[in-house]
């Protein structure tokens, strides 16, 4: 039993404040504890008052052979026990501060003798303890108490108790806070960094355990020696168990490493066809007064006399520009050497079935081209590969590799960035036939050759970029091709085909007469402006065109100029055409205009005014 003085009751409500802010260091809130320690022994000073000896160092400790005399002090009428009948509180297991995980809660056994009371002394005394018992400070027999708030841990055990390491908070911000209450001792402290510890092992990513618990990457082995933790028997050191039936955190085994994974890069052919680029500088070029290149003569017999080896031509394209490993593992082929001027229908027919062939094969694809009939092969494997779902990227220089000012080494990189541009940020999928050219990046059937000695030798006066590169590659996604069906190769072109452009003063009839007869199949008609042409009959044009398409002449009627729209129906010279027969659909190039032409004369189920792969 205990004996009280006013004095002490103020004590013991100080002390149970102590307490209550000590339950959110990390430590265990029990309705059993806190105010009930403070009240179990009290030993008398030297005024005769009596006052507590479990916080106070200089109290007298008596011997053990001290008989002790106690005074029965009753308690409220709330249904708790008499606080000398209440159990010790058990040994806990926390992270103490000598790191032997064990720390152990106040003494409350120690035992002191105290002098007899006056009955007028004890009076007070009675007073003083009914009134704590039963007042605002009294300890209650209901399982919840106004408690400083503690980190919530998610259990399903009916106590918050937690073996082994502390159960992860619900937030770092909750374990800071709890650390730095007021009143905390050492174990508390090193239990509120342990709750620390857990809330960060809480905030990285789970993964599912084969057990069906969750599993962080928390601490190491090392790190749980080094705070002090004591596991679970049969728990590994980094292992976060909660008691009861409830679901565990488990650390993954050993310490936590970064592991780098090297993502495979995408496979890209370079096709090799001939052109400038490939040339050798001396033999090909000579330079003027005005120390400038210029092509020497005969350049094409002296450059392509030869074959070109694969092996020998890669090890110089690497060897020049050995960037391009840096984006892709890259194969060479060499389909052949020309100079682009003798590149026609059947060799835009075997650049296309070799696309095929390595199509399964290969990720991208960069087709190196001579540049004077380079926007006919981008337009025919356009057509011939409708479909294809995978960057098909041409390009080709003007000056050779080898020149000291190529230009022949940023066209290469530029292609090989936009073929792979899917692989890497922003991810942008090119699903088309395009040219890179001089820091632009065009639709293939789209691109006209412009210029014949700046870099920028190309451009899409009809369609918009797709994009341009600079010292960042600006994509313009939206005018990228959306490729919708199957993969439909057609490899068939009939190469009777000829473009007519529309001069004053000529007759057709003199200048060109019955083309059907010698065997031309197709005519791309270049007219003035919007589709106009001379509607007199004396000029001619008109009569031949309608003896020549009742022959079966198929006649595409374009534009001579370069961008604006073909509205031949506002005069009557168009008008009177579309009445004979000749097409004339949406704008197109010339150079694509020309080889649709070829391809929907041998697939004659296909009109030329309807889009195949973006081409209107």
């Amino acid at each position: 039993m205990v004996a009280l003085s006013p004095s002490s009751s103020n004590n013991c409500a100080a002390q149970s404040a102590n307490n209550s802010g000590s339950g959110a260091s990390g430590t265990e809130p029990d309705i059993h504890a806190g105010h009930g320690q403070d009240l179990t022994r009290a030993s008398a000073g030297p005024n005769g008052h009596a006052r507590s000896t479990a916080h106070d160092p200089s109290a007298p400790h008596a011997s053990a052979s001290t008989p002790e005399q106690t005074t029965s002090v009753p308690l409220a009428d709330t249904g708790t026990e008499p606080l000398h009948e209440r159990p010790r509180r058990r040994r806990r297991r926390t992270a103490g501060a000598g790191g032997d995980g064990d720390s152990h809660e106040p003494s409350t056994s120690t035992s002191t003798s105290a002098p007899a009371l006056s009955a007028d002394s004890l009076s007070l005394v009675l007073e003083a303890a009914d009134a704590y018992t039963s007042g605002p400070m009294a300890v209650a027999s209901t399982s919840t108490m106004d408690l400083a708030p503690v980190a919530p841990v998610t259990l399903t055990s009916p106590r918050s108790q937690v073996r082994g390491k502390a159960a992860p908070a619900s937030s770092s911000a909750a374990a800071t806070s709890s650390a730095a209450a007021p009143g905390t001792d050492g174990a508390g402290k090193a239990a509120a960094a342990t709750s620390a510890r857990a809330a960060t092992a809480a905030a990285t990513p789970h993964t599912a355990d084969p057990s069906g618990a969750a599993s962080t990457g928390a601490c190491s082995d090392e790190e749980g020696r080094a705070g002090g933790h004591a596991s679970d028997a049969g728990s590994p050191g980094g292992t976060y168990a909660a008691a009861g039936p409830g679901p565990s955190l488990r650390a993954a085994p050993g310490p936590g490493r970064l592991r780098t994974v090297t993502k495979p890069l995408p496979r890209v052919l370079f096709l090799h066809t001939g052109g400038t680029l490939g040339m050798d500088p001396e033999e090909a070029f000579e330079e003027d007064e005005g120390h400038n290149l210029r092509v020497r003569a005969g350049a094409a017999d002296v450059s392509y006399k030869g074959q070109l080896r694969p092996g020998e031509m890669l090890s110089n394209l690497l060897t020049l520009v050995p960037e391009l490993e840096k984006f892709a593992n890259v194969d060479l082929q060499v389909l052949f050497n020309k100079d682009s001027s003798r590149v026609g229908p059947s060799d835009w027919v075997a650049i296309a079935k070799a696309l095929d062939h390595h199509r399964p094969h290969y990720d991208a694809f960069v087709v190196v081209h001579g540049t004077d009939t380079l926007a006919y092969t981008a337009a025919a494997l356009s057509l011939m590969l409708q479909g294809f779902k995978k960057p098909i990227v041409m390009t080709g220089s003007q000056l050779p590799l080898r020149a000291p000012r190529t230009d022949a080494r940023q066209n290469l990189l530029d292609s090989i960035t936009v073929a792979t541009s899917a692989f890497s940020p922003p991810h942008v999928a090119l699903q088309e036939v395009a040219v890179c050219f001089g820091g632009k990046l065009m639709r293939g059937n789209r691109t006209q050759k412009v210029n014949s000695a700046a870099y920028q030798a190309f451009d899409s006066l009809t369609y918009p970029y797709l994009a341009t590169l600079g010292i960042d590659v600006d994509w313009n996604t939206r005018f990228l091709l959306r490729v919708e069906g199957a993969y439909t190769p057609r490899f068939k072109l009939d190469p009777r085909v000829i473009r007519i452009p529309v001069v004053p003063g000529s007759d057709p009839r003199m200048a060109y007469g019955d083309l059907y007869g010698r065997g031309v199949r197709g005519v791309v008609l270049e007219a003035f402006g919007v589709g106009n042409l001379p509607d007199q009959t004396s000029f001619g044009w008109l009569p031949w065109l309608r003896e020549q398409t009742a022959r079966g002449l198929q006649v595409c009627l374009t534009s001579q100029c370069s961008s604006g729209p073909l509205q031949p129906g506002i005069y009557r010279a168009g008008q009177l055409a579309a009445a004979m027969g000749v097409d004339a659909g949406p704008t197109m190039t010339p150079e694509c205009a020309a080889v649709k032409l070829m391809f929907c004369l041998q697939h004659p189920d296909l009109a030329l005014g309807v889009p195949l792969a973006g081409e209107l």
